[in-house]
């Protein structure tokens, strides 16, 4: 356990403090790199402006930089001055370790038309920036515009060792891991074949490598084509795989590990068979399932081991995407469901 001070008490989490560290590391770099993968890269401005005086007295620019250091003390990049006129790449870079300075220089900004280049010819002496050590020297870093979260949890015991709600709470104090509300996608789909492996609908038992036969072509009885449910903002949905491609025999396990949309919304169609209920008196009853009743009951499913929160069964608002991952949660919510089911469906509130 960690022991944290905050004004005049003590808190105590059962964070990691390593663990954290890499978490955050990994969180902040691979925002970086998408960033820069993807052109998304935007110069926001260093992170502080010091002033001649400040630049010329050592301690002085030791005083700023330990507190730009404070200041941003989740985030593992390292904290530089750059030093000398514009376009240089000279920067002094501050070590925790040693409580000092290391003099050296930016090793990736001199590529042609680069975002490095760019940003370069912006930085003034002074300037407060982030830098990861590359090579002989260090690399430019940059404050990124999108977001990202993670969450580790022990499934044994529902502790959160780690938690990154985005990139630094000082540039956005809005948790991405537990705030957020986002569509779950592929995420959902393990939920919507514990449905088809234990359910209680229909007149067999499926396993993980039995076959789901799509064949159906023709009006309602297509796999992928589901009517509007009467009642609720749903109209007619009819799912599709990312490549268009529907195969037609496929395994229960297969379909899963391929995050095959159209054999996963198939799932309520397989279901929705009429079953006979015995009464008390021995006498029967035909209860006709439909696959928004499947539906209903994959959401339960999902809820009841912390994807959602709990709402009545036939919810009026549910519809068939649900069952691919349309629906909003957050990110702490997938960890919850997630260690259930690494815990034999034992849900533990983190």
């Amino acid at each position: 356990m960690e022991g944290r001070f905050k004004g005049n008490a003590l808190y105590i989490t059962n964070q990691d403090a390593q663990l954290q560290w890499y978490v955050n590391q990994a969180v902040q770099e691979k925002l970086f790199e998408y960033e820069s993968r993807n052109n998304l890269i935007k110069w926001k401005g260093p992170l502080a402006k010091l002033n001649a005086t400040i630049m010329g007295d050592y301690n002085k620019l030791l005083k700023e930089v330990q507190n730009q250091r404070r200041k941003y003390s989740d985030v593992t990049w390292k904290i530089a001055v750059v030093d000398g006129k514009p376009g240089s790449i000279f920067v002094h870079v501050y070590n925790e370790k040693t409580d000092k300075f290391e003099s050296t220089v930016i090793t990736d900004a001199r590529y042609p038309g680069s975002w490095q280049q760019y940003v370069l010819r912006r930085l003034k002496r002074g300037d407060v920036i982030f830098v990861r050590a590359r090579g002989n020297g260090y690399a430019l870093r940059i404050r990124p515009e999108i977001q990202a979260a993670a969450v580790v949890m022990e499934n044994e015991t529902g502790k959160v060792l780690a938690l990154n709600g985005g990139f630094s709470i000082q540039e956005m104090e809005y948790d991405f891991a537990t705030q957020s509300h986002r569509q779950v996608g592929s995420v959902m789909k393990p939920f919507s074949y514990m449905a088809l492996l234990q359910s209680h609908y229909g007149d067999r038992n499926f396993a993980p490598n039995d076959i789901l036969d799509l064949s159906y072509t023709r009006g309602y009885n297509r796999p992928n084509y589901f009517a509007a449910i009467e009642g609720r903002p749903c109209n007619d949905w009819t799912p599709d795989n990312f490549d268009n491609q529907i195969i037609s025999k496929i395994r229960v396990r297969d379909a899963l590990v391929r995050s095959d949309n159209v054999a996963t919304a198939f799932i309520m169609k397989i279901l929705a068979r009429d079953i006979l209920r015995v009464n008390d008196d021995n006498t029967t009853q035909r209860i006709p399932v439909r696959p928004y009743h499947v539906l209903d009951y994959i959401r339960e499913i999902s809820s009841s081991l912390g994807m959602y929160d709990p709402i009545p069964m036939y919810f009026s608002k549910n519809c068939y995407p649900t069952v691919i991952g349309a629906e909003e949660t957050t990110l702490l919510k997938v960890a919850t469901a997630y260690a259930a089911i690494a815990n034999g469906g034992k849900v533990l509130t983190p």
